[in-house]
C-alpha cells in the first residue's frame, strides 16, 4: 500500500471540537464581568494556556499536512511508473498472444502469467489512485482544520486583550481607591490638626477671659 489513511483523523476532529467548546466556555465566562482581580488573572492564564495548546496542535497539523503531501507526490510518481509498466506489459501480452498462436502451446503459460501480472498491476494502480484521492481529501480537511483553529486562536487573543483591559481597570480602580483613601486620611489629619488648634485657641481665650474676670473682681473688691 503506497498511501495509508490518517489513523488519528477522528481523534483530530474530537480535539478540534473540544478546543471550540472550551473557547466558547471561556468567552461566556469572560462576558461575566467581575471585579475579583485574582479570578480574572486565573481566567487570563487559562485563556493563554489554551492558546499555547492550540498553537502546538496547529504545528502538529502543519507537519502532518506536509508529510501527507510528500507521500501523495511519491504515490503519484509510483502510479505513473506503474501505468507506464502496465502499458508495456499490455503490449508484451499482445505480442505473446500472437507468438503463442503461431508457435507451440508452451508459450501460452507465459502469456497467462503475464496477463495475471497485468491484472495485479492494474489493481494496484486502482488501489493507489483511490488512496491518493482519499489522502488528498484528508489533507484538505487538515488545512481547513488549521484555518478553524486559527480563528479560535484569534478569538482567544481578543479575549486576552479584553481580560487585560478589565485587569487594568480593576488596578486603576484599586489605585484610585488607595489615592482617595490616602487623600481622605490626609484631609482627616489636617481637620484634626485644625480642630486641635481651634480648641487650643478657644482654651487660651477662655483662660484670658477668666484672668480678666478675676482681675475685674479683684478691682471691684478693692
Amino acid at each position: 500500500m503506497i498511501v495509508s489513511m490518517i489513523p488519528w483523523q477522528s481523534e483530530t476532529n474530537t480535539i478540534k471540537e473540544l478546543f471550540r467548546q472550551v473557547s466558547e466556555l471561556i468567552r461566556s465566562l469572560n462576558n461575566y464581568k467581575q471585579n475579583d482581580r485574582t479570578k480574572n488573572l486565573e481566567q487570563q492564564k487559562l485563556t493563554r494556556d489554551l492558546q499555547k495548546l492550540i498553537e502546538i496542535f496547529q504545528n502538529v497539523q502543519n507537519l502532518e499536512a506536509v508529510k501527507s503531501r510528500q507521500l501523495v507526490e511519491a504515490a503519484k510518481q509510483t502510479v505513473t511508473i506503474n501505468v507506464s509498466d502496465s502499458d508495456s506489459d499490455a503490449n508484451e501480452s499482445s505480442s505473446l498472444l500472437t507468438t503463442a498462436q503461431a508457435h507451440s502451446s508452451g508459450n501460452q503459460k507465459r502469456q497467462l502469467q503475464q496477463q495475471q501480472h497485468q491484472t495485479n498491476l492494474n489493481n494496484e494502480i486502482y488501489f493507489n489512485s483511490s488512496m491518493i484521492a482519499e489522502r488528498e481529501t484528508e489533507i484538505q480537511e487538515i488545512e481547513q482544520g488549521i484555518l478553524e483553529l486559527n480563528e479560535i486562536f484569534k478569538d482567544l487573543g481578543t479575549i486576552v486583550t479584553d481580560q487585560q483591559s478589565l485587569l487594568d481597570n480593576i488596578e486603576t480602580n484599586v489605585n484610585n481607591v488607595a489615592i482617595h483613601t490616602s487623600s481622605a486620611s490626609n484631609e482627616l489629619t489636617i481637620a484634626n490638626e485644625n480642630h486641635r488648634k481651634k480648641q487650643k485657641t478657644k482654651n487660651l481665650i477662655l483662660l484670658f477671659l477668666v484672668i480678666v474676670f478675676i482681675v475685674f473682681l479683684t478691682m471691684m473688691i478693692s
